[in-house]
């Protein structure tokens, strides 16, 4: 019986999960495309300095959140004595940080430890 790879392990149930909740799969090929490969490159060569992301996709996903978010979430500061907008702060943290290259999520210092009112 042969030993179960990463494939079968990981990545199967992930694409299964990710169409369970509305995502849509893309093939190999379309991926790489996307991601900008070198389809003339060595497969093990293909992916060094590609972005780990669908560019156009992130930054169209990115600017509809950026505009969805801003001015929907004042609230007033009791300890600044003035209304503050939580999601225009916490985006504008999180884009310095990316900028930044900051590379792990959980070691962020995002801005305001207060939700929303």
């Amino acid at each position: 019986m042969p030993t179960p790879g990463e494939h079968k392990t990981v990545q199967a149930r992930i694409l299964v999960y990710a169409e369970v909740v509305g995502w849509t799969t893309v093939s190999r090929e379309e991926a790489e495309q996307r991601r900008g490969f070198d389809s003339a490159l060595p497969t093990a060569e293909r992916a060094k300095n590609r972005s780990l992301f669908f560019d156009d996709l992130l930054d169209a996903t990115v600017r509809e959140l950026a505009e969805h978010l801003c001015n929907r979430s004042m609230f007033f500061d009791h300890d600044d004595k003035r209304e503050r907008d939580y999601f225009r702060e916490l985006f504008r943290t999180l884009l310095h940080e990316l900028i930044a290259a900051k590379p792990r999520v959980n070691h962020l210092n995002l801005v305001g430890s207060q939700k929303p009112k």
